[in-house]
């Protein structure tokens, strides 16, 4: 048997005759069913791909399979010859199927079988989701059946992973909300007691049991509405780890015999920047500014409390000592901000791997907002394994020059030229989206597809759903606004992978969120005090959005 991609005119010959003879609409290559009910007739707008099983030459089987705009892949139209059956030939095209949507980077295969065909799927992996039905098939009785790509509880990073904050205090990751460490500041403890804490060890149990941990919500949300969340992203990234299989072979009820690979270190919060949706921790801009802003809310006030307690905890010997024995076996760095290109100790760890020669066998992650790209920091980062640039622009124009004040459009694009131009590795645009930008992704996809044209080396996009704080989350736009921002994003023509995603933001902006009409007004006193400190207008920005302004 061999197993051969095929074209719409020889399979859909074959569903015409033997799946679906007499079928009253016309066969095309997409259907616009939706996993679980309903319809969305964008479907039809993405590429599908179709598999035939050979047997001496003759077609003996055919399957295809697209994507559904939610994460998920349809595998549609399985039909084996019924003198072939048996021969595990189904099982065949269906892992086909789910091996190209894997590489595609779906997060799980779905599929609409009649009740005759269940059986083909559940061998191959699938599972029931729904109860049979007959109305709205020609065919029927049929019942929905999924098969997960990624498991949906793990992620790689507890195993593997440290994460600081520039006060001293660790979390699971960056993602992980309202989620300090209980006894895990850096100030008076080490990295490696927080590694086997009682918190960390609880947190693998539960993973490897298939359980949810609660801090892991926004990854969990993100994969619910076929966002790639930062989980899938990583499991993609270290699943063939041999650091990670070491991990899961040596633990013990959570408790880990290797320590941590890859560093996520936030030295202070020493930034040059006053992005609108940052907040002091993480910018001594913002934090300098608070203290003049006579309208802030709640959040924006214990951040300020927050920021006001950071303490040089990098410069501890403690710290030093355990980066010390760290270091020899690291394999990823992740510096972020403040603003790693200024934050000094940063400077200084990246100096100290080139010199006592661990810089060769470490990939260094640096999220900048390319205002400070010098010629002897472009220097240093090429002597690593690998050099792996986040580069944050969030608008393009006086958008830009708005949301990540005082910052000018035109010089970031010139330093995001002289990264690609460099011995980078991967350079990535991270696009931060709130209910400010969500409407302007179109043009950035736009500016950037014409940015890559004349790029050496191609700049990719990661769209990031802003996660806190809540009164920028486009979820409290009013219901007129979404209506219109959906159907742009909806009618925006571009790839398949970032179409998914745009109809993942939408899926997100759309669902109810606590406490909206609260959340506008404190959203409102905000970007109108910071208005004033900065002699800029909103309204005069993003004129789109004057009625939810004015709703506020």
């Amino acid at each position: 048997m061999n197993i051969q991609n095929i074209d719409f005119d020889t399979v859909v010959g074959v569903w015409r005759e033997k799946l679906w003879p007499g079928r009253k609409d016309d066969i095309k290559a997409t259907n616009n069913i939706k996993y679980l009910g309903g319809r969305d007739s964008a479907i039809h707008e993405q590429q599908a791909v179709f598999f035939g099983a050979y047997v001496a030459g003759d077609l003996v089987g055919v399957n295809s399979g697209f994507g559904t705009l939610n994460g998920g892949f349809r595998s549609r139209g399985l039909w084996v010859d019924p003198a072939q059956r048996s021969k595990g030939i189904a099982k065949a095209l269906l892992t086909a199927t789910t091996e190209h949507a894997r590489k595609q980077g779906f997060s799980y295969v779905w599929s609409m079988p009649r009740q005759s065909a269940l059986s083909a799927y559940t061998s191959a992996g699938f599972k029931q989701t729904s109860d049979f039905f007959d109305e709205g098939v020609e065919f029927g009785p049929n019942c929905f059946v999924r098969l997960d790509l990624v498991n949906n509880s793990f992620c790689p990073l507890p195993f593997i992973h440290v994460s600081t904050l520039p006060s001293g205090e660790t979390r699971l990751c960056c993602k992980a909300v309202d989620n300090h460490i209980p006894e895990g500041n850096l100030n008076d403890t080490t990295i490696q007691d927080i590694w086997n804490s009682e918190y960390y060890t609880a947190v693998r149990t539960q993973m490897l049991k298939g359980e949810y941990p609660e801090a892991c919500k926004v990854c969990y949300d993100e994969d619910a509405v076929g966002k790639r969340s930062m989980r899938v992203k990583e499991m993609e990234i270290w699943k063939d780890s041999p650091a990670l299989q070491s991990a899961l072979s040596s633990e013990h009820n959570g408790v880990l015999e290797t320590d941590p690979v890859y560093l996520d270190l936030r030295m202070g919060n020493l930034c040059n920047l006053k992005c609108r949706t940052c907040d002091p921790v993480s910018s001594s801009q913002i934090h300098r500014e608070g203290k003049q802003l006579e309208e802030s809310p709640v959040f924006f006030r214990q951040k300020m409390t927050d920021a006001d307690k950071i303490k040089p905890w990098w410069e501890t010997e403690q710290f030093k000592n355990s980066l010390e024995d760290l270091l020899p076996t690291t394999e990823l760095i992740w510096l972020s901000g403040g603003e790693p290109t200024l934050v000094p100790e940063g400077k200084k760890l990246i100096q100290d791997c080139i010199d006592k020669g661990y810089a060769q066998d470490i990939t260094l992650r640096l999220v900048v907002n390319l205002t400070n790209i010098s010629d002897d920091f472009v220097n240093c980062y090429e002597q690593f394994r690998e050099a792996n640039f986040h580069c944050s622009i969030d608008a393009i124009g006086d958008a830009n020059d708005y949301l990540r004040y005082p910052s000018k459009f035109e010089l970031l694009e010139r330093n995001l030229r002289k990264i690609v131009n460099s011995q980078s590795d991967l350079v990535c645009l991270i696009c931060t989206v709130s209910l400010m930008n969500i409407g302007r992704l179109p043009e950035i996809i736009d500016w950037l597809d014409h940015f890559n044209e004349t790029s050496p080396n191609r700049v990719r996009l990661n769209i990031n759903p802003l996660n806190e704080p809540d009164i920028f989350h486009p979820a409290i736009l009013d219901d007129e606004t979404k209506r219109e921002i959906t159907e742009k994003l909806s009618s925006y023509k571009t790839n398949e992978k970032t179409t998914r995603e745009l109809h993942s933001l939408i899926e997100m902006m759309n669902k109810p969120r606590d406490k909206p009409t609260q959340l506008r007004k404190d959203f409102k006193k905000y970007i109108d005090s910071v208005d004033s400190i900065r002699s800029q207008k909103f309204i005069e920005v993003f004129p789109e959005l004057a009625r939810f302004y004015e709703s506020c």
